[in-house]
Formats: C-alpha cells, structure tokens, sequence
C-alpha cells in the first residue's frame, strides 16, 4: 500500500507542477507574420512603399522676391531651395536698378543641390510666379553640374502672370557632361 501512496502522490505532485505552470505562464504565443498596419514610423527611414489615401502636403513658405534683394543674375542659395516650395517674384523693377527687360535665376550647383536631394533618384518640385507687374520675364540658368531642360526652346522664360515648375532629379553621375542633378522645367500659360 506504500508503494500505490507513493506512486499517487508523486502523480497528484506532477500534475499540480504542470497546472500552476500553464496558470502562471499564461496563454502561449503565437507569432503570425502580418503586414505592419501602424499608423506611425518608428525613424526618419523608409525602407517600404507608403500607401497615401488621401494628399500629401508639404512646404508651406514662400519666397517673394521684394522681401529680398535680387539682381539680374541671382544664384538660388541652399537655404532657398531647401525652405521654399513657391517663389513669387514681384515688383522687380524697384529692386534692379535699369533692369527692363529680364531678370534671371542661377540654380544651385551640384555640390548645394546633393545637400537637397542627398540620393540618386531624390527629387523635389517647385512653383515659380512671375508677378511682376511690369514686363520683366523670369528666366533660369543651370548650375556647375547640372542638366537643365524644357519641352520646347524657349521655355525656361516665364512672362508676366505665368507660372512655371521647376523640377530637379539626382541622377547618376555622367562623366561625359560632369552632369549629376537634371533639372526640368514646366511652364504653365495664365488661361484667365
């Protein structure tokens, strides 16, 4: 009889020792591999596509030419191209002594530009407006390193009331032209 005692509290010993350890470890886990649906990004690198389902927005300042000084040939400063989204540029006639016919914007070297877009294939747009309310047209020249282009000849010079979209790409480095930002430009006609 011993022996069968012994034997049952061992048993009634070894399912106790099993039941407090599944009541004190809880529930198990299960490790299921789903798609993150978090609404927030954990650093300031994206490694996957985003999905957007509505806008995107950003910038949110402008540049208007009579706050600052501009002359007839300016070069576009990092702090410009990397703070502004829209350029309005109004009113240049009070601030260029004997300019009447043009004023022009350098773009940034390559060497300012790689600080804006940092990666092959970065790109970023921009909104010019000729506001001026004389007849002065707005018109771009290329930085050291830069390809600049536009759909016909003639295009990088925005009127009085148009609008123009400059867009600038890195892109590989070509040995051929030292060429590794392409810039495009887009000029809209005022239809109203």
């Amino acid at each position: 009889m011993n022996k069968i005692t012994n034997i049952s509290i061992v048993a009634l010993a070894v399912i106790a020792l099993i039941i407090s350890t599944v009541a004190l470890k809880g529930p198990a886990n299960v490790n299921v591999n789903v798609p993150e649906q978090m609404g927030a990004i954990a650093g300031p690198d994206i490694y996957y596509p985003i999905r957007i389902h509505s806008s995107l927005t950003w910038g949110g300042n402008s540049l208007a030419t009579t706050t600052g000084s501009i002359t007839a040939t300016s070069t576009l400063s990092f702090s410009d191209m990397m703070d502004y989204g829209y350029f309005k540029v109004e009113n240049l006639s009070t601030k260029v002594t004997g300019l009447t016919a043009w004023v022009g914007y350098t773009l940034p070297a390559t060497s300012t530009m790689m600080g804006i877009l940092p990666d092959v294939g970065s790109t970023r747009t921009w909104l010019f407006h000729n506001a001026t309310s004389t007849s002065l047209s707005l018109g771009f020249a290329a930085g050291a390193g830069m390809d600049l282009v536009s759909a016909t000849a003639g295009s990088d010079w925005i009127t009085v009331g148009e609008w123009a979209e400059l867009t600038c790409t890195q892109i590989k480095y070509r040995t051929a032209d030292n060429e590794n930002i392409m810039c495009s430009i887009r000029k809209f006609a005022n239809e109203d």
